[in-house]
């Protein structure tokens, strides 16, 4: 049985940024910027999280919710 890790319940506070879907250069206009979002950090691996695993990311209005994604 895994060890239980204490998740410390510290709201992260992080930036929306932006980025361009790959286009080709003789593309015009140039396609509209979107939000990225990018989760990194020692906590992710302290919630469970770790590299290489597959999620699964529910979406609604205003909330984005990432959950382990099993096998089907």
């Amino acid at each position: 049985m895994a060890a239980h890790v204490s998740v410390p319940n510290t709201p992260r506070l992080l930036s929306v940024t932006g980025s361009c879907y790959d286009y080709q250069l003789e593309q015009w206009p140039r396609p509209p910027e979107v939000p990225l979002l990018r989760l990194r950090g020692y906590w992710l691996h302290q919630a469970g999280f770790e590299v290489g695993q597959r999620v699964r990311v529910h979406v609604t209005e205003q909330c984005i919710t990432i959950v382990p994604a099993h096998a089907s």
